[in-house]
Order: C-alpha cells, then sequence, then structure tokens
C-alpha cells in the first residue's frame, strides 16, 4: 500500500513520519498539566499519530513505542496503578503487532548500507572527509547519498572527534532532561533525545 508522505522535504515517508512523531511527543509533553486545552492536545496527537502509522515509518514507530514504555517505568511521584500497567502492556501489544506487520517490508537493505559505510570509513582517515562532503554508497542497484545512521554518517563526514562530540552532546541532552523530567521542558527534551536515538538509525 502507498505510504502517506507531505509535501517538500517532508516529501519521503519516512521523514514526514518521524517530524510527525516528534510533533506529537511536544504536544503531549508541553504545556502545564490539567489546562483547559489538555484534552484539544490530546485530540491533536492522536491525528499525529495516525499520520505516523499512515507512513509506515517503522524508526518513527519504534521511537514513540520506546519513550510510551520508558515513561511508563520511569520513577515519578504517581504510583503504580492497575490501569497504568495495563497502558504499558498495550504499547506492548501494539508494538509487537505493528514490528510484525510493518517487518513485511524487510529491512530495507540497512545491513547492506551499514557493511559498505563500514568500509569507507575503515579506508578513511581518522578525522573523516569533512563536513559536507559528497560521497556515494552503492548497494545493490541503489545508489544512496547518506549513510541512513546518525553515528555512522558522522563517523564518515567528522571522524572520531565528530562522533565524540555528538555523543558527549547526546548524553548531556539526556542528563539534563532526567534532571529537570519533572517540568515541561525537561520532559520534552528527554523524550525527544530518546524518540531522536532511534528514528536516525
Amino acid at each position: 500500500p502507498d505510504r502517506l508522505a507531505a509535501i517538500g522535504v517532508l516529501g519521503n515517508a519516512n521523514s514526514a513520519g518521524a517530524v510527525m512523531g516528534a510533533a506529537c511527543l511536544w504536544l503531549v509533553g508541553g504545556g502545564p498539566r490539567g489546562s483547559r486545552w489538555g484534552a484539544w492536545r490530546w485530540v491533536g496527537a492522536g491525528i499525529l499519530l495516525v499520520f505516523v502509522l499512515l507512513s509506515q515509518s517503522r524508526s518513527a514507530l519504534a521511537g514513540l513505542l520506546l519513550v510510551a514504555v520508558l515513561t511508563g517505568l520511569a520513577p515519578h511521584r504517581h504510583r503504580w496503578s492497575p490501569q497504568r500497567l495495563a497502558l504499558m502492556g498495550g504499547w506492548v501489544v501494539i508494538g509487537i503487532a505493528l514490528v510484525y506487520l510493518l517487518g513485511q517490508r524487510g529491512m530495507s537493505l540497512r545491513p547492506q548500507i551499514a557493511a559498505r559505510t563500514l568500509q569507507m570509513i575503515a579506508a578513511g582517515s581518522w578525522h573523516g572527509l569533512g563536513q559536507g562532503s559528497r560521497f556515494l554508497i552503492h548497494v545493490g542497484r541503489q545508489t544512496l547519498t547518506h549513510t541512513h545512521n546518525l553515528f555512522t554518517q558522522t563517523l564518515l563526514q567528522l571522524g572520531w572527534p565528530g562522533l565524540l562530540l555528538l555523543v558527549a552532546l547526546l548524553l548531556s541532552a539526556l542528563r539534563t532532561g532526567l534532571r529537570w523530567r519533572h517540568r515541561p521542558e525537561g520532559r520534552m527534551l528527554l523524550q525527544t533525545g530518546l524518540y531522536g536515538l532511534v528514528v536516525t538509525q
């Protein structure tokens, strides 16, 4: 079946699904709890979630599932309840179903792309090809201009210094989000960071 996408730079289904998934997280996590606009936020988040489902973006769905499960497992002032456990169980069931259904499309050459990228990294220098450098990855009959992975893309272009800086930045962002998770800004930072780690793989 056709996959839903947007227009312009979001004309790709994966990119559109990833952006709509992030917007869904911001809509749910932002703003004070119990505000009069709370119900409308959930309606908007539901519409965005339907978009993500129709885009069939496996990485976006996996990212949302990870955030939902970890948010449910994270210690919070609210006590455990049967409703909370049931909600988490529902997310797990939905996640398994989505992985099964969307997995019918295969791995989309991800293993071959990763293997070819690692060969290029090993053949290059420790400081990478340079920021903004152009390269081509030939896999089967396809020619790609990116590695489909944030870490290998950074390592290929910026080398080990760039990769270490990226990891340090991500860890700092996650630490800050975890520290301030009781505030809307902290929750959004933490959830977006976890979500981004999955979507960019």
